[in-house]
């Protein structure tokens, strides 16, 4: 056991964040496109810096360097590594997103249920005051024919399938009314990523789920994504006379975490399939006690290496072994 980690655990809505992310580039006067599908990049062969995008409707983008930020599903990683492809694990399910329940507290709701027959699970997080997160999953996979994170066109339908599913579980009436109210749904099918030697070409480099794609058991995916982009800022600031030499220095510093963070959300997986009754019955038990004493307590059971990285400490310090290496390309703090 470790003590509190240095921040508290907070639930955060993918979409709060992107709507963050949209605001602050906004008001920094950064002009946004959407509606584009990558089909090309150019790039010169002289080592220079250049790139152009191409893309499905005849239209290009130039610039200097070109980040690959597109997830599990990249574009920029299928050209540039069209050999490196996301793989469909046994896990397969829904995420939702639910109002909190009339007289509950946000503690009162978190809930973490795993069969000890099947290895099927299904959780529930509070998101702020007023609303929950859950889903629940099941260790083989689900007919699909989109192997990604699928937004459901008919939330009626996906409602009655899930509590089709509840049913068939025998999970407790208060995730049937969960489904019930439920607001927003994806049906989702867990992938992972090999690693990559590299995550660079050229001027090009991938970033976040196109780089390094974990399985979600460990509750880090977005956030070592913006530890990313953090540290990629940092560096191409520190190296801005020569910026695509940050893009290997991105790799070295951040390999060792992700295949650490990874093959935790492998090992959890693995204890989440439960190989059989008796294995699958005394996780359950036990998580359910750590769950218990962290919301009491305050404790921390993960890893802190993972729980506690600070990125912007690491990668100054990161840098600062560099300093001779890099010598005047090295732009001092200012």
């Amino acid at each position: 056991m470790n003590s509190a980690p240095k921040y508290p655990c907070t639930c955060i809505l993918r979409s709060s964040i992107v709507r963050a992310m949209y605001k602050a580039l906004n008001s920094a006067g950064v002009f946004m496109r959407a509606g584009k599908k990558l089909v090309a990049i150019d790039q010169p062969t002289d080592g220079s810096l250049g790139v152009v995008a191409h893309f499905e409707d005849g239209s290009k983008a130039y610039g200097d360097i070109l980040i690959g930020a597109d997830g599990i599903n990249s574009a920029t990683r299928a050209i540039l590594f069209p050999d490196s492809k996301p793989t469909r694990t046994q896990f397969s399910g829904y995420f939702a997103v639910a109002p909190l329940a009339a007289g509950t507290k946000p503690a009162e709701a978190l809930n973490i249920m795993i069969d000890s027959r099947t290895g099927n699970q299904a959780f529930v997080m509070p998101v702020g005051t007023s609303m929950v997160h859950w889903g629940m999953f099941e260790s083989r996979p689900q007919a699909s024919d989109n192997d990604s994170w699928d937004v459901s066109g008919d939330l009626v339908v996906e409602r009655d399938r899930m509590e089709a599913i509840i049913a068939k579980w025998g999970l407790p009436e208060r995730f049937r009314a969960l489904a019930q109210s439920t607001q927003r749904v994806i049906r989702v099918t867990f992938t992972s990523l090999s690693p990559l030697p590299q995550w660079h070409a050229g001027n090009c480099v991938l970033i976040g789920d196109a780089a390094h794609a974990v399985l979600p058991f460990t509750g880090q995916g977005a956030g070592t994504s913006l530890e990313d982009a953090l540290a990629l800022s940092i560096l191409l600031d520190r190296l801005r006379s020569n910026p695509a030499r940050a893009f290997p220095l991105l790799h070295e510093l951040r390999a060792a975490r992700l295949a650490k963070v990874a093959a935790m959300g492998e090992t959890l997986a693995q204890r989440s399939a439960g190989t059989s009754a008796t294995t699958a019955a005394i996780g359950n038990f036990v998580l359910k006690v750590f769950s218990l004493a962290a919301r009491i307590f305050g404790l921390n059971f993960y890893d802190p290496e993972i729980t506690r990285y600070d990125c912007y400490d690491e990668t100054s310090k990161f840098l600062a072994s560099k300093a001779k290496d890099l010598g005047t390309d090295l732009v001092p703090v200012s």
